[in-house]
């Protein structure tokens, strides 16, 4: 009996040791994971053009910028606008770098009048791409300024995963 009890100490000390491996190794795998998560910045000046009339207008954006991780950007963007709540909805967005790269994703939020236009303040999600940015996930704060003559001032200023990851 006393040689059976020691097995099961061995037994339980070789479980033991294996859980702590097996939490020590995804605590590792996660964190390099998390270490991939960088900051995504990226400015654009825009044109909007307004292709149906209020009060829900439909918006489609062009312009050109720059964006950390890509360099110059092309972009494409297009929303809904309710013109009683002052809120923008089913935001779509690609923005394509020099060499072809897209990142693209979703965005919403609301606008604030003021005398030159509407203060822009909302989220955005980053789902996908091509090349690098196949896999790219993250998001953040978008705001910006959308003047009254139709042009935009756009920011992001959020994370993206997966960059340099392949």
């Amino acid at each position: 009996m006393k040689s059976f009890s020691n097995r099961g100490r061995v037994v339980l000390m070789v479980l033991f040791a294996a859980i702590l491996v097996f939490s020590a190794t995804s605590a590792i795998v996660n964190a390099r994971m998390e270490d991939h998560s960088v900051p995504f910045k990226a400015t654009a000046k825009a044109y909007a053009v307004a292709v149906s009339p209020p009060p829900i207008l439909e918006i489609f954006i062009t312009g050109n910028g720059h964006a950390t991780h890509m360099g110059n950007i092309s972009i494409w963007q297009h929303h809904f606008v309710d013109l009683t709540t002052m809120t923008f909805y089913g935001g779509e967005w690609v923005w394509t770098a020099a060499n072809g790269d897209t990142v693209e994703g979703g965005y919403y939020g609301s606008m604030v009048p003021t005398s030159v236009g509407f203060e822009i303040h909302g989220y955005f999600t980053i789902d996908g791409g091509t090349g690098r940015f196949e896999n790219a996930e993250g998001g953040g704060i978008a705001s910006g300024m959308q003047y009254f003559d139709n042009t935009a001032d756009l920011r992001l200023d959020g994370t993206i995963t997966s960059v340099g990851s392949r």
